[in-house]
């Protein structure tokens, strides 16, 4: 998830200071930084910022598509080997 720092962290949008109270939106690292959307994965933004940006239905949907495949996860997978050999498979035509 994106780290925010109230007075410090700007909205990478508008680059103003994300502040204490602000409506956020806040990602984690859920594309490639070769993907064309790179630029939303763990990033933070002004709500009205991210929700007035023309590829915000798209990332929106990219997210929505990565959250399902992660919350589709066995939960009996207990090691990082059994989560990163099911996360490879589980993710190899995403996105």
């Amino acid at each position: 998830m994106a780290l925010i720092f109230p007075g410090k962290t700007p909205c990478l949008i508008c680059c103003q200071p994300l502040q204490s109270g602000d409506d956020v939106v806040a990602l984690p690292a859920f594309l490639p930084r070769t993907h064309e959307l790179s630029f939303f994965s763990d990033g933070a933004f002004h709500r009205r910022c991210f929700d007035a940006d023309p590829r915000a239905e798209r990332v929106n949907e990219l997210f929505a598509r990565y959250r399902a495949i992660w919350e589709s996860r066995p939960k009996h997978l207990k090691t990082l080997e059994e989560i990163d050999a099911w996360g490879r498979e589980a993710f190899k035509d995403f996105p």
